[in-house]
């Protein structure tokens, strides 16, 4: 056959699938099509390659209605014109669409996928688990399941060791699993360490040395080893190809901050609260520099959304009561520094702000018990500390 034949298009768009290429699978096996090749066999491959490459309305709006004549094929297909309704927004009909097609055929693996990262999507946690459980007992070797199992672990279950153990042995069944590498790699750094992660990481860079993911924990790597110009310099990278991306956003804020870089900071933590209101770190942070640069006002703003919402930390908490002592406010004040009291009842430095916020409303004699209570409380620590070596 020639090189514009449907044969060997197809099997050069699923071989760029396979090694991560999806982008360019779907022109090869878009032109498989044109060639005449069975739909049955190119159709359900060209879904997968659409949907892995972001083209999810392309494939809604283009092949949306296709029926296949061979039903194993139709119900595979179906499934990621599922997952496409998913990613543009319609959780529900996706869902429909998936469930559809696995009543066609209930044992298939990519259909039960789907549906796992479907109720995972909509927090149905334990649907999620009891849809994998059934996938790897019907198919061990299938390392997507176990890395899903691994994302549970970890994102849900906050257990990343049962994770690490997950991940690996998905990337044991197949090396090139990505997610399973980044997993690795994001449930070390949970674990603050920093020698596996640089370790899982060293690993994944090897499979993928320019990937974006690759490239991202590069930066947040450096950035906890307090390596200002490694980090800045990755993200910056970064960001040329993706300037509007919320995460990349946030740690180039963070970077910026531990650099004392607050105007930079500023610039970048703004946009993430533009693109992502309800970022609890971008707000944390974005007050911090309020504080520090004396902008009460905004201050309070910023962290007005989770104040009022319930879902403030004790470090929102602090920084907020610290901005009504400098507008002088200080029973305002003091209400925020006992609310932040309640969730860490045993952060001293909570304890010592509520201190000093009795100490500045004239209550001396509240203050004076109170740091010495704190004082107290460090000597027995480290005498406990001394007595445990």
């Amino acid at each position: 056959k020639n090189s514009n034949s449907g044969d060997p298009r197809m099997l050069l768009g699923r071989a760029l699938l396979e090694s991560g290429n999806p982008a360019d699978a779907v022109l090869e096996l878009d032109k498989a099509l044109e060639a005449g090749q069975d739909k049955n066999r190119v159709m359900p491959v060209l879904a997968r390659a659409l949907v892995h490459s972001g083209q999810q309305k392309k494939l809604l709006d283009k092949y949306g209605s296709t029926q296949l004549s061979d039903a194993q094929a139709q119900a595979e297909f179906r499934v990621f014109v599922g997952e496409a309704h998913v990613l543009q927004g319609d959780v529900a009909g996706g869902r429909a669409e998936i469930e559809q097609a696995l009543k066609a055929d209930p044992k298939m693996v990519t259909g039960r996928l789907a549906l796992a990262r479907v109720q995972a999507g909509m927090q149905d946690y334990k649907g999620a688990a009891a849809t994998l459980d059934g996938v790897v007992a019907d198919a061990p070797n299938n390392s997507e399941a176990v890395q899903l199992q691994g994302d549970l672990a970890l994102y849900v279950d906050d257990a990343p060791k049962i994770a690490i153990a997950k991940y690996r042995r998905a990337i044991e069944l197949k090396p090139d699993n990505l997610a399973a590498h980044v997993g690795e790699v994001a449930s070390a750094m949970r674990l603050d360490d920093l020698p596996g992660a640089k370790e899982a990481l060293a690993r994944q860079a090897a499979l993928f040395p320019q990937h974006p993911e690759t490239k991202f924990y590069q930066a947040q790597l450096a950035f906890l080893e307090k390596d200002t110009k490694k980090a800045r310099d990755a993200v910056l990278q970064l960001l040329r190809l993706a300037p509007d991306d919320v995460k990349l956003l946030t740690l180039a804020g963070m970077i910026e901050y531990q650099a004392n870089s607050l105007v930079q900071a500023e610039a970048q933590l703004s946009k993430v609260i533009k693109a992502a209101p309800e970022s609890l770190v971008a707000r944390r942070l974005l007050a911090s520099i309020y504080v520090t640069t004396g902008k009460t006002d905004k201050v309070l703003e910023v962290l007005r959304p989770a104040l009022d919402s319930g879902r403030a930390d004790a470090t929102m908490l602090t920084i907020a009561a610290q901005a009504q002592l400098q507008s002088g406010d200080l029973r305002t004040a003091d209400l925020l520094l006992q609310r932040a009291a309640q969730l860490t009842p045993n952060d001293t430095s909570v304890r010592t702000a509520v201190a000093v916020s009795q100490l500045a409303k004239g209550n001396a004699d509240n203050a004076f018990t109170a740091l010495q209570a704190i004082s107290r409380d460090r000597s027995e620590e480290h005498t406990s500390e001394l007595q445990s070596h």
